[in-house]
């Protein structure tokens, strides 16, 4: 059975994921440089900083060319990863709340 290409709004979904593409390359360069400094931080979680959020929206982004291109079982996993991406990134940054910090 051939598989066919999802549609939405009569564009594909592959390039719905363009925007979210984007966002995952904004993301590299804008990021939490001044609190992935603060010495506080182990090594794991600067990484964390410095890319949990753009690894977070790549998945996305990846996801959704995934289900458009009718790989529902790959879509689902990308975005479950993307969704533990963006959850450690949250950790992390709440981590400085709970320090003290500025």
């Amino acid at each position: 059975m051939e598989k066919e290409v999802v549609y939405l709004l009569g564009i594909p979904l592959v390039i719905w994921s363009l925007p979210v593409l984007f966002m995952a390359v904004l993301y590299v360069f804008l990021w939490p440089k001044k609190l992935a400094e603060e010495r506080s931080f182990s090594p794991w979680a600067r990484r964390i900083l410095r890319w949990g959020n753009s690894v977070s929206w790549l998945c996305l982004g990846l996801a959704i060319i995934a289900w458009g291109l009718g790989e529902k079982p790959l879509a689902f996993l990308m975005a479950l990863f993307g969704g533990l991406a963006y959850l450690l990134f949250v950790v992390v940054i709440g981590e400085r709340g709970r320090r003290g910090g500025k």
